[in-house]
């Protein structure tokens, strides 16, 4: 599995941090996607490939929803993750997607 993903020439990029054991989640620590590619679908693109990779391992995949400054709000980005199968806590910002 990689620790870091990018598509489209730089365009969107991830961040993973594997578990230092094939037991532990995988951590999804970064996803960006530059300003002039916003809205074409490819941070999606990414999220999937990310997923495929780590259901391949049977890997748990976790990450805290951060909107930052310039890009989907808050209840945009928990609803983003949830459409690809991240469930989260009303208690914090960690999203849970389970091995698949």
């Amino acid at each position: 599995m990689k620790v870091r993903y990018e598509l489209h020439g730089g365009l969107v990029t991830a961040i993973l941090n594997p578990g230092p054991t094939a037991t532990e989640p995988v951590t999804l620590e970064e996803i960006f996607v530059r300003e002039e590619a916003r809205g074409r679908g490819y941070a999606t693109e990414l999220l999937t490939r990310i997923c495929s990779d780590v259901d391949a391992v049977s890997a748990v995949l976790i990450l805290s929803v951060d909107p930052g400054l310039d890009g989907l709000t808050y209840a945009q980005l928990v609803a983003w993750y949830e459409r690809h199968g991240f469930q989260g806590s009303p208690d914090d910002d960690v999203m849970i997607r389970p091995a698949g």
